[in-house]
């Protein structure tokens, strides 16, 4: 006798998510098709599952407690350094948190580039993400096609925080940290044993092995550096399981075509609609991580003296950056830097964290600028442009787009769509000649910004002409979480 086995279908729901009963009809439906084609014996089993939150409130609560840890003020010698790699560690974890400036990804294509801002529209309740189309979407397949997806449909282009490669450096990279800090405590404490266990302590001992004698210094340091260690080893403990996991956050929600405005602007904007089931949406912050040494840092280069001594700015409208970073070190981003009426503005500094560049400062141009694009036909569009400044190599980098650019007291600038690389020169019968020249960006992640090439010029989209193009397109005005 011939004993088949049966076809087993087996359909997984999120807990709380949908109806059982929606389930079950899907599931009828799906057998049903299933038996159209011939396969009569199919059962159909239905499981509901449950999937944990990825921005989870360990590891927000533990940036909180490290980042006020190396803020801290300093009280003892060797306390620097441990500030410093406490530092490192939090800003390794950073891009797994809900914090704003983390790398995104369609899990369809290998592009990549920021989330910069997490929004609101009109009175809704969902959350979302505000990045550039062309970090989320297919490029030259699809740059004329316009998204709006209501909520409860099409929810195939999901976006997931971090690349597998980027999040897999990063836990390496945590390990790594652990690691060190684990053997600094571990090469002092065998130190300071076998002084105290196996050496006399007399004067006479103590001076001939002078240089095995640990410090009063080093053994106040000891508790000090085994803090550090358990620190820095629950940062690695806190993002490795989450190399794991998928890490959708969410899906493309909008996106109007690659196309320029009836007001001259570029729009290359996406809103990634954040999946409250996968992730605590509303836990995303607007957060900047920016460190109190670093922000006293940039307010010196801002702030000079004059010949009274007196401390001026070196620009018309600015604010000390340290004024508004909070106890842990973030800056708050809110509210907006409204765009030139007259197309003219006073240069502002301001800053950005993207994935590849990380922290860095720059000014703006004082005129709206002319950027013209390679992609389809070519475009001619308003950008505002920041220029890099001159402790810095460059402003952004590949694999930026998509970041939010503020002022020193927080403020919303734009969002960084693209640049253009320094032109290397030479000369030829006494004239310049540029090599290399790039124009400007394409719609690709890939072709924005060329692989290793420094840029002078960085194109931001203001936050006005983006507001705008967003509440002329999804019907509801974007408010800033």
């Amino acid at each position: 006798m011939d004993i088949r086995r049966p076809v087993l279908f087996v359909i997984e729901t999120l807990t709380d998510s949908e109806p059982r009963e929606t389930s079950i009809e899907v599931a009828l439906s799906c057998r049903n098709v299933i038996c159209l084609m011939g396969i009569a014996d199919v059962e159909v089993e239905i499981q509901q599952v449950t999937q944990v939150p990825f921005a989870n409130k360990e590891l927000d609560a533990f940036i909180d407690i490290a980042s006020k840890a190396a803020a801290s003020t300093l009280s003892m010698v060797g306390e620097k350094a441990n500030q410093l790699l406490l530092q490192e560690a939090v800003e390794n974890v950073l891009p797994f948190s809900s914090h704003i400036g983390y790398e995104i990804h369609n899990i369809k294509s290998d592009k990549s580039g920021i989330m910069g801002l997490h929004l609101r529209l009109g009175d809704e309740g969902a959350h979302y993400g505000l990045t550039c189309r062309h970090v989320v979407l297919e490029g030259p397949s699809s740059p004329s096609v316009d998204i709006n997806v209501d909520i409860l449909g099409d929810k195939t282009m999901l976006i997931r925080q971090l690349t597998q490669r980027t999040a897999a450096s990063l836990v390496d990279d945590g390990v790594g940290l652990e690691d060190y800090c684990r053997k600094m405590y571990q090469d002092l404490t065998k130190k300071i044993y076998e002084w105290d266990k196996g050496y006399s302590t007399t004067e006479e001992t103590a001076e001939a092995r002078k240089s095995r004698c640990p410090t009063s210094e080093e053994r106040k340091r000891l508790p000090r550096l085994g803090s550090l260690s358990s620190q820095v080893t629950e940062a690695a403990s806190l993002i490795l399981p989450m190399l794991h996991e998928s890490r959708i956050i969410g899906h493309v929600a909008y996106a109007p075509s690659y196309a320029k405005s009836s007001r001259g602007l570029l729009l290359d904007w996406s809103l990634v609609r954040l999946d409250t089931a996968n992730d605590s949406a509303a836990r995303r912050t607007n957060k900047v991580y920016i460190g109190h040494k670093q922000a006293e840092s940039r307010d010196d280069q801002v702030l000079v003296k004059d010949a009274k001594g007196r401390r001026q700015s070196l620009f018309r409208e600015s604010s000390k950056l340290s004024d508004h970073i909070s106890d842990d070190g973030f800056l708050q981003t809110t509210g907006i830097v409204p765009t030139p009426t007259d197309g003219q503005a006073a240069r502002l500094p301001v800053g950005m964290r993207g994935k590849t560049s990380g922290l860095k400062f720059g000014m703006t141009n004082e005129i709206l600028a002319v950027r013209r694009d390679s992609t389809g036909e070519k475009l001619v569009v308003w950008e505002w442009i920041v220029f890099c400044e001159r402790n810095y190599t460059c402003f952004s980098a590949e694999g930026d787009s998509g970041t939010a650019v503020w002022d020193h007291s927080g403020r919303f600038v734009g969002m960084v769509t693209g640049g253009a690389a320094i032109s290397e020169t030479s000369w030829h019968n006494d004239s310049s000649v540029a090599k290399n020249d790039t124009e400007t960006p394409e719609a690709s992640a890939s072709a924005s910004f060329r692989v290793n090439a420094r840029r002078d010029l960085t194109f931001v989209t203001t936050v006005e002409y983006l507001f705008e193009s967003i509440e002329k397109f999804t019907g509801r005005m974007p408010h800033i979480l």
